[in-house]
């Protein structure tokens, strides 16, 4: 923004002043964080006193699982040196955590949104953010719409993305 330099790190914000070629650091705010999810940051935008850090994480909703309620092993995540490295056909969740930095100094998280699918691009076009995720079909339980239908995120609720909403590219 031509006078702070964010940066993320080890799951960490890191707001720092850049003023007369000297950094100074102004605040480090440890991200949400979900044990075990193989949770991984894909991007940072910055529009006035908004902050938004879009993360990816598996979807524990939408795993499959054997008949005793364990996860598949054949699909479970691994975290390599803090990389997460998922089967092509692992449910995850992509999200919008949302801060207000106003004060740089004490940045608050102010909402999270989020949709099925991995994380594939995002981009912004004037005030709008757009993010795009991909959704696969590879595990597919017929008894639960959360594995076959992309799921829209506000916190933790979650909501099933209407039909007229869903684009598969030809």
């Amino acid at each position: 923004d031509g006078r702070y330099i964010y940066m993320l790190s080890g799951g960490t914000l890191i707001i720092a002043e850049a003023e007369k070629g000297a950094l100074r650091e102004v605040s480090r705010t440890a991200l949400p964080s979900a044990p075990d999810s193989g949770l991984a940051t894909r991007g940072l935008y910055i529009a006035g006193d908004r902050l938004v850090v879009f993360r990816q994480m598996s979807d524990p909703d939408a795993q499959p699982k054997t008949t005793d309620g364990q996860t598949k092993p054949d699909i479970a995540p691994e975290i390599v040196d803090g990389c997460y490295y998922g089967w092509y056909g692992q449910p995850t969740r992509s999200y919008a955590v949302i801060y207000d930095i106003s004060d740089r100094a004490a940045p608050a998280v102010s909402g999270q949104l989020g949709q099925s699918g991995g994380y594939f691009t995002s981009r912004m076009v004037g005030d709008t953010l757009y993010l795009f995720t991909t959704v696969s079909g590879m595990t597919v339980d017929k008894s639960k719409p959360e594995t076959y239908i992309p799921r829209l995120f506000r916190g933790e609720e979650a909501v099933l993305l209407p039909a007229e909403d869903i684009a598969m590219p030809p």
